[in-house]
Order: C-alpha cells, then structure tokens, then sequence
C-alpha cells in the first residue's frame, strides 16, 4: 500500500497453503523529506530493516511481528534475524512481538522464547522503554533502543480498526556542527608575470632614507 508523501518499505507474511489467519507483516512509511533506503527485508521472520538518515545522522529502524503461535524453530531462525544485525545505539527495534509473559521491569519471564529474547536485549545493552498495555492487560508491542536516543513513548487509543494501542515517542537528534568556511587563495589564476614585474620596479624608498639617516647619525 502507498501513502502519498511517505516512502514505504513492507515485508509480508509468506503466503502458507491452508493458512486462513489474517494479519502479520510489517510496514515502515518515511516522509519523503527525509533520505532513506532499505537495507534488508525478511519476510520468512516477518522483519525489515530500514535506513534513516536525518541530517548528519544514520538511524536503523527495524520493525518486527512474531506470531503469538510460532514454533521454536521459527523462533530461532527469527531471533538469528535479529542477532545477525548490526545493533548500534543509533538503532530502534520495535513491533508486535507478543511476549506476554515477560515482566519488564525485572526483564525476566518464566516462558522459554521469551528469555531468548530477553537475552538478545541484554546481550545488546538494549532498554525496552514501553511500560503500558499495548492491547488488553498486556505489553506486547516492543520499542527497544541502546542509550537515550528515545524520549519515554506515549499510548493513546489506536487511530484506525485496532485492537491494539497507539505508541508515539520522540527521537532526539543531535543538531548539526556548525558550518565553517575557510577561505583559500586560488594562486593558480595569479598574474605571476605582473608580479614578477611589480617586484623588480618596487624601491623600498622609506627605508632605505631611514637607514640612511641613521647611519649619518
């Protein structure tokens, strides 16, 4: 789907013979204002990869969806997605990732899947920052980011026919430096013949007459 404006990157879900559940996938849409590009999509682990640059600064955005009902090893093969990233702290990891049972302000969870993950956020010096019900009692859509790049997100009421909540937050960028200019002389379009000329028929009188005089003196 297009958005006019935005620039849109997508990763749908595989399409599996006798699958009758809808839903799945991921979108990324950046204004067209800004620079971006895709760097990879996933679509067996429902995950893409995009690069956002504003200004002088480069930001991964990785947005993900894990079926609540995936297999251990469809789970491997989605958490190897994540740790072959190159995880930097200008990096932002966020989705549907259905862990219900992670208890986030202790980042721990009785659920084996869930500790996976767990570990591939600790092993990243990564933060969870949503700390509210996303959908019913439950967190389970993620924002994750190394540092303090993101503001704390807000949740509000979903905006379309959801039954999941609304995540806003900020990103801070650091201003540009300031432009500085120097000024170089371009000596390849110099006159060298007229100032060859200028140096010959120059006669330091001033000084020759005060050397003169002082040595009268």
């Amino acid at each position: 789907p297009a958005l006019p404006g935005y620039t849109s990157y997508h990763a749908f879900r595989p399409q599996v013979p006798g699958r009758t559940t809808k839903g799945g996938g991921v979108s990324i849409f950046i204004k067209d204002t800004y620079t971006s590009r895709l760097v990879a999509t996933h679509e067996a682990s429902e995950t893409i990869q995009v690069l956002l640059t504003i200004g002088k600064t480069a930001i991964q955005l990785v947005a993900c969806y894990r079926t609540p009902s995936q297999s251990q090893e469809s789970h491997q093969a989605f958490l190897k997605t994540l740790e072959d990233m190159n995880v930097t702290p200008n990096t932002i990891i966020l989705g549907d990732f259905n862990y219900p049972n992670i208890d986030w302000a202790h980042y721990s969870s009785p659920n084996t899947l869930a500790q996976r993950f767990l570990e591939f956020i600790n092993s990243n010096a990564m933060e969870q920052l949503v700390t509210s019900p996303t959908r019913r009692d439950n967190i389970l859509d993620l924002i994750t980011n190394m540092g303090s790049k993101c503001s704390a997100p807000d949740i509000n009421p979903s905006l379309v026919r959801s039954d999941h909540k609304l995540i806003t937050l900020d990103v801070h960028i650091p201003p540009p430096p300031p432009e500085q200019k120097t000024t170089v002389k371009n000596f390849s379009k110099a006159d060298f013949a007229l100032l060859k000329s200028e140096m010959i028929s120059f006669k330091p009188t001033g000084l020759m007459e005060t050397t003169s005089q002082n040595a009268e003196s």
